[in-house]
C-alpha cells in the first residue's frame, strides 16, 4: 500500500487533483533488444497518431501543465517527462540508452566512470559526481564506499541538496564529500523568517569554510539573495538570476566569451588536490584554519586591485592606519599619492614606494610572471613608523581580460629586525666587530662640522699579518687582528675605531691632548709584544676640524715611516724567529699526538670523524681493513660501516648494530648529550666496542660525530725504551 501525502500549497491550488501512483520492483539484468523493439513499437504508433501541436491537449500533460501554472511554476521549465520524450519522437529525434539515475546498488559506479573517461579521453577532474542528501540517509555505508572510489579513481564528489534532509550535519560529519550545494529552499525566505534564515545561511557558510569545503547556493533568483550571500562570504551562486536554462548551442557561445561576466570555476577548488591521494584529516584541516586566522590577525590592509584599470577597492583598513575611516579608494594612483604626500609612508622611502608602485610597472610585472609582487617599506602605524610589506597577489591567470589582484599589506616584524641587523652588517667589520670603512668614510665627513674642539687620528698597521696567513693559516690570522681589535678597545675606549682594510686600523680621539693618546700607543704596544704581536703607528692631531682629511693623510704617512724604521732596525729577523719557533711548537704538538696515537692504537682500533650531514668522514686511526672498503665506497661512511657490519661481525651481533646505521637516531642520541654504546664479537671472535660522542656543540661542527672502536681484551703500549 502505497501513501500519498500532498502539501497544503498543492491541495490549494489543484483542489481536484487526483493522484494515481504505481509501484514496482526494478532490477538491473543484461541489455534486452526485445524491450528497444517495444520501444520502437510505441514510438511509431505516436508518429502515426499524434501531432506534435496536439501534445499539450492530451490529458496527462495537460492535467500536469495547469498544476504548474496553479503552482506558479514555468511549465516550459518544469516539463514532464511524457511529454519531454513525446516531443523527442515527433521530432524524429532517437531515445539515449543511458540511465537517468546511476544505480550504486548494484553497479560498480567508479568504474564505469572511469571505463567512460578512459573511453572518451577525458580527465577524471573535469567530471564533477553529485550524490543526494537524502540518498545519503537511505544507505550511508554504501555511498560512503562509492565515494572512496570514485576518489581513488580521480573524481570530486559534491553533496547535493544540503540542508534538506533529516541530519545533515551528522551525514557530513561521516562522509568525505569535496563540495557541498546549498538546499534552494534554505534561501528562499519571506519577511517572516528573514531574520532567522539569513543567520541560518551564513552559519552553515561559515562551517564549510572552516571544513575547507567549497559551497554553492542553489536555487539565486533575486537580487537580494545575491546580496545575502554575497555579504555571507558564499563565493559561488547559481539560478534564475544569472541565466535560465538554454540549448548547448547558446551555453557554448557564453562560454566562448567568457570575460564577460565575472564568473569563478567550481572546478579549481574541487581539483587543487589529487582526488586518489588521501585527503587531510579534520586534524590538519584545523590548523590549515589556525594558520589563516593568525595570518589574517596580522593583515592591516586587504583590498582589491585592477591592474589595467587602477581601480582600487579597501576591503579591510586597520584602525591604526591614517584615513582608516575614510571612504574607500577609487583609484591606486591617488591612494598611493595620498600616502606620500601626507608622509603616511617615511620620507626616505617615498621615492622607492612610487617607484614600486607604478601601476604600468606593477602590471608588466605580475602579467608576464603570474607570480606575486612584494614590496617593504616604512609605514605610519598609529604614530609611529614601522616596516610593511605590500603583497600583490595576482588572480589565476591574471592578464588584461583578467586583471584583478589582492593587495596584502601588512606589518613585519621580521624586517625591522632585519633593518637592525642590516644596519650594523653595514656599518661594522663583520670579523673584529669594529666600526668599518663604510662608516669611517661617512664619519670622515660628518666630522668636519661636528662641534668638537680637537681630534687626533691614529693610523695603525698589522706587521707580518700576510707572513702569518701564509704559514700558519688564515685562521691564526684572524685570531691575530681579532686580538689587535680588542687591545685597542681596552686602550681608547672613549674612540672611535675603525677596520678600514686587512691590516689597518684608524681612530678618532676628540678633545684629548695628543700626548694621552701617545701613551695609550705605548700600552697598548707593550700589551701585543707580550703575544709576539708588532704594529706600526702614525699620529696626527688637529684643532680645525673641516681639514680632518688632512690631518688623516699625514698619520698614514706618519705610520709608513714608523714601518720602515721597524722593517730598518729588525729586518726580517724577529719576525721569521717569532714564526719559526710557532712552527716549531706546531711541529712539537705534531709528534706528541702522533704518539699519543701509537700508544692507544692496540686498544683503539679505528676512530672517524663522520658529519652525519654529508655521509663524510675523516680518519683518525684507520686500519687496513677499513681501508679497503673505502676504496670501494665511493666515500660513503654508511655504506662502509654497512660493509664492515657484513663482512666482520658475527651474524647474532648484526641486528644490534642496526641503529648504528640510523643517522636521525644517532643525532637525537648525540645532541642531548648521550653517547651511543654497542659491544659485538667480530667473525675471529674478538670483542669489540664502538662508542659514538658528539664532535662539536656548536658551530660548523654541529653534525660531526667521534666514531671510536675498540678492542675490549687489548691493553694500552707503553712508550718502548732506547
Amino acid at each position: 500500500m502505497i501513501s500519498i501525502t500532498l502539501s497544503s500549497e498543492i491541495s490549494e491550488a489543484c483542489p481536484d487533483l487526483h493522484v494515481l501512483a504505481i509501484a514496482c520492483q526494478v532490477k538491473n539484468t543484461e541489455p534486452d533488444e526485445r524491450l528497444w523493439e517495444e520501444i520502437t513499437r510505441v514510438e511509431e504508433d505516436i508518429r502515426s497518431t499524434c501531432k506534435i501541436e496536439d501534445i499539450n491537449k492530451w490529458t496527462p500533460i495537460f492535467a500536469t501543465r495547469q498544476a504548474y501554472k496553479r503552482l506558479g511554476k514555468d511549465p516550459n521549465r518544469y516539463r514532464p517527462s511524457a511529454e519531454a520524450l513525446r516531443r523527442r519522437i515527433l521530432r524524429g529525434l532517437p531515445l539515449y540508452k543511458i540511465d537517468t539515475l546511476v544505480d550504486i546498488v548494484n553497479l560498480d559506479v567508479p568504474q564505469i566512470f572511469s571505463n567512460l573517461v578512459e573511453k572518451y579521453q577525458l580527465e577524471p577532474k573535469l567530471l564533477l559526481a553529485e550524490i543526494t542528501e537524502t540518498m545519503l540517509a537511505e544507505n550511508a555505508s554504501l555511498v560512503e564506499n562509492t565515494i572512496q572510489g570514485l576518489h581513488r579513481k580521480g573524481f570530486s564528489v559534491m553533496m547535493d541538496d544540503f540542508g534538506s534532509g533529516y541530519s545533515s550535519l551528522n551525514m557530513l560529519k561521516d562522509t568525505n564529500v569535496d563540495a557541498i550545494k546549498l538546499d534552494m529552499k534554505l534561501i528562499d525566505m519571506n519577511q517572516q523568517n528573514r531574520s532567522k534564515g539569513v543567520q541560518i545561511v551564513e552559519s552553515v557558510v561559515d562551517m564549510a569554510h572552516r571544513l575547507n569545503l567549497p559551497i554553492i547556493a542553489e536555487g539565486v533568483e533575486t537580487p537580494e539573495q545575491v546580496s545575502m550571500l554575497q555579504a555571507a562570504d558564499c563565493l559561488y551562486t547559481q539560478g534564475y538570476y544569472f541565466y535560465k536554462p538554454m540549448p548547448v548551442e547558446n551555453a557554448e557561445a557564453l562560454l566562448a566569451q567568457p570575460n564577460s561576466e565575472d564568473y569563478w570555476d567550481i572546478r579549481r577548488d574541487l581539483l587543487r588536490r589529487d582526488r586518489r591521494s588521501p585527503v587531510s584529516d579534520s586534524e590538519q584541516t584545523a590548523l590549515a584554519l589556525q594558520a589563516y586566522q593568525i595570518f589574517a590577525d596580522n593583515v592591516l590592509e586587504l583590498s582589491l586591485l585592477n591592474l589595467s584599470t587602477g581601480e582600487y577597492r579597501v576591503i579591510k583598513r586597520d584602525p591604526r592606519l591614517p584615513g582608516a575611516g575614510s571612504d574607500a579608494e577609487e583609484d591606486f594612483a591617488a591612494y598611493c599619492e595620498r600616502m606620500v604626500t601626507n608622509k603616511v609612508i617615511h620620507p626616505d622611502d617615498a621615492e622607492m614606494f612610487t617607484d614600486q608602485t607604478d601601476l604600468e610597472t606593477l602590471r608588466s610585472a605580475v602579467f608576464s610572471t603570474q607570480q606575486p609582487e612584494a614590496y617593504r617599506f616604512r609605514k605610519n602605524v598609529s604614530g609611529q613608523f614601522v616596516w610593511i610589506t605590500m603583497e600583490f597577489l595576482p588572480c589565476r591567470n591574471c592578464c588584461a581580460q583578467n586583471p584583478w589582484a589582492t593587495v596584502v599589506v601588512r606589518e613585519d616584524a621580521q624586517a625591522d629586525h632585519l633593518s637592525e641587523e642590516l644596519d650594523f652588517s653595514y656599518s661594522h667589520d663583520t670579523l673584529t666587530g669594529l666600526l668599518n670603512r663604510s662608516l669611517f668614510e661617512t664619519d670622515l665627513r660628518t666630522l668636519q662640522s661636528s662641534e668638537y674642539d680637537s681630534m687626533v687620528c691614529t693610523y695603525i698597521d698589522v706587521v707580518g699579518l700576510h707572513e702569518i696567513n701564509n704559514h700558519l693559516g688564515h685562521r691564526s690570522g684572524d685570531a691575530m687582528l681579532c686580538f689587535i681589535a680588542n687591545a685597542a678597545r681596552k686602550f681608547f675606549v672613549s674612540s672611535r675605531i675603525y677596520r678600514i682594510g686587512g691590516d689597518e686600523f684608524v681612530i678618532f680621539t676628540p678633545n684629548q691632548p695628543p700626548y694621552s693618546v701617545w701613551v695609550a700607543v705605548d700600552k697598548m704596544r707593550a700589551f701585543l709584544r707580550a703575544k709576539e704581536y708588532e704594529i706600526s703607528v702614525g699620529i696626527q692631531s688637529t684643532n680645525d676640524l673641516h681639514r680632518l682629511d688632512d690631518a688623516m693623510n699625514q698619520a698614514e704617512a706618519a705610520m709608513r715611516q714608523d714601518k720602515q724604521a721597524y722593517y730598518a732596525r729588525n729586518g726580517q729577523e724577529r719576525q721569521l724567529r717569532g714564526l719559526n719557533e710557532k712552527l716549531e711548537q706546531t711541529l712539537t704538538e705534531k709528534r706528541d699526538a702522533e704518539h699519543f696515537l701509537r700508544v692507544l692504537a692496540p686498544k683503539f682500533k679505528s676512530v672517524f670523524v663522520v658529519d652525519l650531514k654529508t655521509d663524510r668522514m675523516r680518519g683518525v686511526i684507520v686500519p687496513d681493513y677499513f681501508q679497503k672498503i673505502l676504496g670501494t665506497s665511493g666515500g660513503s661512511f654508511l655504506a662502509v660501516l654497512q660493509q664492515y657490519r657484513d663482512t666482520q661481525v658475527q651474524p647474532a651481533y648484526r641486528e644490534s648494530l642496526a641503529d648504528l646505521l640510523d643517522y636521525n637516531y644517532i643525532r637525537s642520541k648525540v645532541l642531548t648529550g648521550d653517547i651511543v654504546e654497542h659491544t659485538y664479537k667480530k667473525t675471529d671472535d674478538t670483542a669489540f666496542r664502538v662508542k659514538v660522542t658528539p664532535y662539536s656543540r656548536s658551530g660548523s661542527h654541529i653534525d660531526e660525530t667521534l666514531w671510536i672502536f675498540s678492542d675490549e681484551g687489548a691493553s694500552l703500549t707503553p712508550p718502548q725504551t732506547k
